[in-house]
């Protein structure tokens, strides 16, 4: 099982409930390499946004000449006609196995249950023999041994990282059972900022991975791991303790879930959560690891983290980490985490009635943008303007988001020559800007992921996209 660049961390079945959590291994994937690059070739914006100018360029350079492979045409139909993005493409990637250099099936795609359900059999099965096609024409081993040290570089910064500052004993302390099947965590540079968590299913139970975009490096330009990234791995470890447990109780959430899935669709989608079940899953995830930052003396952290998850349309995070809190304190009652799921499915039962009244509440809260100096859209904006305006239709907290533009990046944000400010009633805030002449300008006022421009009374403004260009003097 790809012994050469993988290490599989076994956290035990229920069979052997004794056996110590390791910490884990990070290592870098030839499987997920593949699967990446292909779906970078093919123009998924997800997997366009490594940060490692060098690695990016020799993937084009090496592979630049395939790009008219017919693995890489296939690759846009399955994104045009299925939607196969994102997770999907990491879930056929951590089911395929490695058999003399040759990329097979773990399990057969016929039988196989837990390949995400935007792959059939058939397209499963097609792109993994162009796969091999591409990856014999494209010599893909040659340039996994000439990325070898980047890619040790890549993944030794996370092991030494978590060998310090991660407690994988905290899992079975706080679940009381352990989890089924496998953990394995694989850095991915071609993913950039994008992580994903696939699971493969088969006879020795869940297998589950954390698959962690690279994007932290130091002042050379060499892969880093700092503790920001702790909570994706304290999140991805949770989902073997989770995912089989709301699987038991899906008949008793599923009535809750449906409910509570449509009121925040939009949100879930964008991140990649089609269905009830991957919300639950999630909400239970990030409710662990709000809990894991409060039991290690991280407060902040653990503020920061339910914050963002509300922003992310798990409406109930803050409710959900004080009920588990109640799990924690009463033990005696819950020796395990089993014994709580039924307060757990009682808690969501109550949810949607909440979170309907919450979202009318947020509704009349929300602000909107009344004016953009310059105007939003205009092409011929005067390159001397010295500042950038904004006007909401009421008060606003004191804090901001701008946010890099996901399309055109850092270079299409304005040059500030000072710092933001709002006026007296905090309706306004002022960007003080040197514009250059003949540029496009773009960036966003918060994002999916980052709300930090909210009304006074905290409901966060939607996103809200501002583009504009210079007149060219000449």
């Amino acid at each position: 099982m790809l012994a050469r660049l993988i290490v599989c961390l076994c956290l035990g079945t229920l069979a052997r409930a004794q056996t110590p959590v390791a910490t884990p291994t990070a290592t870098v994937d030839p499987r997920v390499e593949a699967v990446s690059i292909v779906f970078r070739l093919a123009g998924n914006p997800e997997y366009n946004k490594g940060r490692s100018k060098a690695y990016d360029a020799a993937i084009d350079e090496h592979f630049g000449p395939h790009a008219s492979h017919e693995l890489i045409t296939y690759a846009r139909r399955l994104r045009a006609e299925s939607g196969v993005s994102y997770d999907a493409c990491m879930s056929l990637a951590i089911h395929l196995d490695i058999k003399d250099h040759m990329f097979v099936p773990r399990i057969s795609f016929d039988e196989v249950t837990s390949l995400e359900k935007r792959w059939t059999p058939e397209t499963a099965a097609r792109f993994t023999e162009l796969l091999n096609d591409f990856a014999r024409e494209s010599d893909f081993w040659g340039f996994m041994d000439e990325q070898r040290d980047f890619h040790a570089s890549c993944a030794e910064p996370m092991t030494a990282m978590l060998a310090v500052h991660f407690d994988p004993g905290w899992y079975e302390r706080f679940y009381g059972r352990q989890a089924r099947g496998s953990f394995e965590l694989i850095m991915a540079p071609v993913n950039g900022p994008g992580n994903y968590g696939p699971k493969f299913i088969d006879d020795a139970g869940e297998h589950v991975y954390a698959i962690v975009g690279v994007w932290e490096f130091d002042s050379l330009g060499v892969p880093a791991a700092s503790t920001n990234i702790l909570p994706t791995v304290v999140h991805e470890y949770c989902h073997s303790f989770v995912n089989f447990r709301v699987d038991e109780h899906a008949s008793a959430l599923e009535p809750a879930g449906a409910q509570l899935y449509p009121m925040v669709e939009d949100q879930m989608r964008r991140q990649a959560y089609g269905n009830w079940r991957t919300m639950m899953y999630e909400s239970l995830v990030r409710a662990g690891v709000t809990r894991y930052l409060l039991d290690h003396g991280d407060p902040d952290g653990a503020d920061a983290d339910s914050l963002h998850n509300t922003d992310r349309g798990f409406l109930w995070h803050r409710r959900l980490v004080d009920l588990l809190g109640q799990y924690e304190a009463d033990r005696a009652t819950y020796p395990t985490f089993d014994d709580f799921m039924p307060r757990v499915v009682e808690f969501f039962n109550n949810e949607p009635d909440r979170v309907r009244a919450l979202l009318e509440q947020q509704a009349a809260d929300r602000p909107t943008v009344v004016s953009i100096t310059p105007t939003n859209g205009a092409d011929d904006v005067d390159p001397a303007l010295t500042e950038i305006v904004i006007v909401f239709d009421r008060p606003m907290a004191d804090d901001f988001g701008y946010m890099i533009s996901p399309q055109l990046g850092r270079e299409a944000f304005p040059k500030t020559t000072g710092s933001p400010s709002f006026n007296a009633d905090m309706t306004t805030i002022t960007l003080p800007v040197a514009l250059e002449p003949g540029k496009s300008y773009e960036f966003y006022l918060n994002s999916a992921g980052n709300s930090a421009f909210r009304s006074a009374g905290g409901t966060p403004l939607e996103p809200v996209r501002i583009r504009f260009s210079t007149r060219d003097p000449g």
